[in-house]
């Protein structure tokens, strides 16, 4: 593998603050970047094209985009596999362990199984609070069912109050008449 320049814009190499270290044609008309003058930064050109053999490697082997464990099947073993970043989490560790099975390298997570830990404990933590929530909204509404029987109780009561009431009230005229 030949080793290609870093490729910095004009003013990118400390000189000025406001240029990043990122490629950008030199356009300037008296430009000695422009022109590959010696003795300045190189110039983005053909020949420092990567060779054959190697285009298209990530770490050193070909690569595989994968977004199911049906498509690993069809990975061959030198290939290195990346994950798609459409993929959820709970997809994505089926994959690994898929790809593990398997024995294929899986370029875009560092560690498998801290990823792994890393998920479990994340839906654990999920689920708990899924669970609380339920537990909470279970109670809130076995209270407001308590309370509609105790609203309904006091209603009877002041219904049977006030029935008593004119009772003792029509008794109290039936005397009062009567004299």
């Amino acid at each position: 593998m030949t080793t290609r320049p870093k490729f910095i814009a004009q003013g990118g190499r400390g000189k000025r603050k406001e240029v990043k270290a990122r490629w950008r044609r030199p356009k300037g008309l008296q430009s000695k970047l422009r022109l590959a003058k010696k003795g300045h930064p190189k110039k983005v050109m053909t020949g420092y094209r990567t060779a054959v053999a190697e285009r298209d490697q990530t770490k050193g082997m070909l690569t595989t985009t994968v977004q199911t464990v049906a498509e690993l099947a069809s990975v061959p073993e030198k290939h290195g596999v990346i994950i798609s970043g459409r993929v959820g989490m709970k997809k994505r560790t089926e994959i690994i362990s898929a790809a593990q099975e398997k024995k294929l390298t899986i370029i875009n997570i560092k560690d498998p199984e801290a990823y792994k830990k890393k998920v479990a404990d994340t839906l654990a933590t999920r689920k708990k609070k899924v669970e609380k929530r339920v537990a909470k909204k279970k109670a809130a509404e076995a209270k407001a069912k308590k309370d509609e029987k105790e609203e309904a109780k006091e209603e009877k009561a002041d219904v049977a109050d006030d029935v008593k009431k004119e009772a003792e009230k029509k008794e109290l005229d039936k005397v009062l008449t009567q004299k």
